[in-house]
This record gives C-alpha cells, structure tokens and sequence, in this order.
C-alpha cells in the first residue's frame, strides 16, 4: 500500500483564518473541519469530490463560518473548483457538523450543523447537474428530529437513517445534549420515521456481546465512525455522557454496534464497555490481522467502507479525538476491520480524513493542512 501526494499544502495554517480577502481569494477551501462531504456517484467515471461548509478554528473567539462549495476533480483537471451562484440564488446558511449523504440522483444533502447561535435542523439538496440548491420542508411538522450535529447518518436506497448526534432540546435556555435517537427520513415522500430512542445524555446498555437484543443499545454519542453494509447500520466509537457522583461530562468509546434493519434490534459486536479504553497499538507488525487487539477509544473519526471482489467487505476509520474535554488531541493511526472473521488489522498510514471512490480511497486533510493523497486498497486481503 503506498501513498501518493496529489495537490495542497505543506504547511499549517495560520492562526488567525477570518481575513475574509485572504480565504475567498484561495485557489482551494481555506483550511477548515466539520465539512459536509460526499463523492459523486462512485459508479460513474468522473468520482468528483465535494466539500460544503465547515469552521476554521476550535477557539470560539477567533473562527469564521463558511457556506461555499467546492469539487475536486480526481480523473480530469486534478484540482480544487469552487461552485459561483448569482446573487439571488437561495444557498444553504454556513455551518459545521452537518450530516451529509449522496442520492442515486446527482444530489448532494445536508442535514443540520452548527452555525454561529444555535444547533439547526434543516434539510437542503444540491443537484450537481442543475447547480442549484434547494430548501426541502418535510411533511408533517409534528413528527421530526431534534436539531442535531455529528449524527451518525445511513442511506439505504430512498431512505436515510440518523442516529445520535449532539442535540438542542427543545427548551428555551437548555444546554445542548447527546442524543440516543434512531430515525428514518424518506427522500421521496419527504417524511420522517421515529424508530426509537428520545432520549438525551443516556448511557450505553451492553448486554451480551455478539448477541442482538431488544434492551441493549449504544446509548447517546456523537461523533461516532460509521458505515452500513447490507441491511447492518455501524458504529465506532465516539463522544458519550458519563455522570459522576458530582459531575457531568464526557467521554470516548472504542465499541462497536450495528442496528439490524430486519430485527430492529442493536448488537453490541466488539470493543470495551469502558470509557477512555486506551489499548495499546498491537506488537505485531502494521496489516496484520490481529484478534486480540482493538483500537483505541476515540470520537470523530472519519470512516468508510469497501466492497471486495467475493462479497469481502472493509471498514476503516482514520485518526480522531481521544480527549473531548481538553481540546483537539488527537490520533493518527488507520485501521481497517474485516467483518467476516473479527480481524483488525492496524494499517502503517499517517494523514488526515478520508472518503471512498470505488477502490480508491481518497485522503482530504480539511483540519491543518489542505492536502489530498490517494492510495489504492483494491490489493488488500
């Protein structure tokens, strides 16, 4: 497996990222994180990827807000193109924290996110083949979600499935909270679905591992790593509340979970019930597969997964925070999961998020640095 450099920079950014003729005169995003991204239809050959929004910086004296849209081409030019719209076109409002999928219809969706004041909760579509973005407004007003950011988020043919997230509650002066909640949105009939969960800031009921159940679920968290195979819904890690005897806080987790579509029940698979598991790397050499290690606790994580030859399916996730309440302290390690035979390899790779294109996987480093690297996966076991 080899990393190949394509386009970006080097160097961090600066410090102070608000100089507004400085970042709209980039020739690429302006460094950022918390981005809505998608890859265009990875079955066509152009395998763009796209890149909405985000925030410059974690210290909330000093950050800026964005609200444009960029692609890059992989195939053609090899380049970073910023979206134009004309004055009067209705674009969505800047954010970060949204959740974010892709349709078989060239449209690209963003749910929620954060902007200046408050956690939001509306839906926007972006046709790549119209340029144009448009403001959907589900049926019914009675049934819908708590306004929410870093949700775990699933698509499955016309329908969307989120899960968790940090939440707004409903009241005027509440604090926001992580969410246990399970719901489904239909992008045709524009409905929304309640499966379960209502809850905020619940803890985890385990159960038995490797055991689905009707009593055990992954509790509140945001931030988790997620992917869906099949009619399976899973989850990695992430953000979770704890309570002590005089305090409330929070933590990461290193288990993993997925929701059966069929039974309607969670399975607890793998991973510590304990929060901050901090395992250590394995012994053994980086790519190979090893039973009796798993990584370490950790929360926004960007993941994806794969489709091998012989119905062979990979998860991976790259990096993420180990300490949510001290700031960004992070991780740089790859891992790669292997569903059929409970193996996680430990992959010798050090960059910064990711997004799958068919058997290419595609590096974008939106926090620091602004690079993009590629390597190909299609080799791997």
């Amino acid at each position: 497996m080899e990393w190949k450099y394509n386009h970006g920079y080097h160097n961090s950014c600066e410090p102070n990222c608000v100089n507004k003729s400085k970042v709209e005169n980039h020739r690429m995003p302006y460094c950022r994180f918390g981005s809505a991204t998608w890859v265009e239809d990875p079955h066509n050959e152009l395998e763009n990827l796209w890149l909405f929004g985000g925030r410059t910086s974690i210290d909330d004296s000093d950050y800026r807000l964005f609200n444009d849209l960029w692609h890059y081409e992989t195939v053609y030019s090899n380049r970073w193109i910023k979206e134009y719209f004309p004055k009067d076109a209705v674009i969505p409002p800047a954010r970060y924290g949204a959740a974010s999928w892709s349709d078989s219809s060239n449209n690209l969706w963003i749910l929620g996110g954060r902007d200046e004041t408050q956690i939001l909760d509306d839906i926007w579509k972006y046709n790549i083949d119209e340029k144009k973005w448009t403001k959907i407004n589900p049926v019914g007003i009675l049934v819908r979600p708590y306004p929410r950011m870093y949700p775990s988020t699933f698509i499955k043919d016309d329908v969307v499935y989120i899960h968790g997230g940090l939440g707004q509650p409903p009241c005027k002066y509440c604090s926001p909270g992580l969410l246990d909640d399970l719901w489904a949105f239909n992008i045709t009939t524009l409905t929304w679905i309640h499966i379960e969960g209502e809850n905020f800031n619940q803890t985890a009921t385990y159960g038995e591992m490797g055991v689905a159940s009707k009593t055990s679920n992954p509790g509140s968290r945001a931030g988790s790593s997620f992917w869906r195979i099949d009619d399976k819904l899973w989850i990695f890690g992430g953000e979770v509340y704890i309570k002590g005897n005089n305090s409330e806080s929070s933590a990461v987790m290193n288990d993993m979970w997925f929701y059966d579509l069929t039974v309607q029940s969670w399975t607890w698979y793998s991973g510590s019930n304990n929060v901050n598991d901090a395992k250590k790397v394995p012994s053994v050499s980086p790519g190979i597969p090893t039973t009796f290690e798993y990584p370490q606790g950790r929360a926004y994580s960007p993941g994806w997964s794969i489709e091998l030859p012989n119905e062979r399916k990979r998860f991976y996730f790259f990096s993420g925070m180990v300490n949510v309440t001290r700031g960004a302290e992070g991780l740089n390690d790859l891992w790669m999961f292997t569903p059929e035979n409970d193996l996680f390899p430990l992959l010798n790779l050090i960059l910064i998020g990711v997004c799958s294109v068919g058997t290419l996987i595609i590096v974008v480093d939106l926090v620091v640095e602004m690079e993009i690297w590629s390597t190909d996966v299609e080799h791997i076991q």
